[in-house]
């Protein structure tokens, strides 16, 4: 529910600093490639995916394009199923900038502090 949705970013917020830095931080530059790439991050649909706990997750589509944007605000890794509709995905961006290309099955792996962005099939 949204409700949950905003008080998980609300309460999280501070964690979030990788996306605030300035526009010149790799990450934050790969996050703008991606935008450009990808439309769906910004001017797609909006589809609450998940939240319990520390993580996060949320779906932005665009047409036939579907992004899952997941977010682990925790110190211990955690484990997200992806949506019983997708077929597995293409990890496009971690914020620790390491994984870009990894397959995905039915399940991702996040690591503490980590945020994901993954093309569903």
């Amino acid at each position: 529910s949204f409700p949950s949705v905003a008080i998980a970013c609300c309460r999280h917020a501070a964690r979030l600093s990788f996306f605030l830095r300035d526009a010149q931080q790799p990450g934050n530059l790969a996050v703008s490639a991606l935008r450009r790439k990808h439309p769906a991050l910004h001017r797609g649909d909006y589809v609450h995916a998940h939240v319990e706990g520390e993580l996060f997750a949320y779906e932005r589509r665009n047409g036939g394009e579907r992004l899952l944007v997941a977010l682990n605000f925790g110190h211990q890794p955690q484990c997200l199923t992806l949506p019983g509709d997708a077929g597995g995905g293409t990890l496009l961006l971690s914020t620790r900038l390491d994984r870009e290309g990894d397959a995905i099955g039915g399940t991702a792996e996040l690591r503490p502090a980590e945020g994901v962005i993954i093309s569903l099939e």
